[in-house]
């Protein structure tokens, strides 16, 4: 299973916070990559451009930029998978594995 972890190497936070996901997958001997996440005030352009953009929920729920980035990250990852026979563990950066999940 390809696994990915979304995180903003131009953050530091978001970097150390990486490196600890990476430290519990570690532990289960799998396999990651590392995927560069979007950025906020970028997300809206990826989501636009791929026609995802949740216009609907967007005013009704006031989403941060950071959210919209995040969602934009994901829906990356997604894309990429439904185009593959292989399942995704698409991780955030502050996520810690405490069983293997295969």
């Amino acid at each position: 299973m390809k696994t990915f972890i979304v995180y903003l190497p131009d953050n530091e936070f978001s970097v150390k916070m990486a490196s600890e996901a990476v430290e519990s997958l570690s532990k289960f001997d799998i396999e990651y990559e590392l995927f560069e996440g979007v950025k906020g005030k970028d997300g809206i352009g990826v989501l636009s451009k791929h026609k995802a953009f949740p216009t609907v929920h967007l005013h009704k729920r006031h989403w941060t930029a950071g959210t919209i980035g995040c969602l934009a990250s994901h829906y990356l990852l997604w894309d990429k998978c439904s185009k593959q026979d292989e399942p995704f563990l698409i991780l955030e950066q502050d996520s810690i594995v405490v069983r293997d999940p295969r």
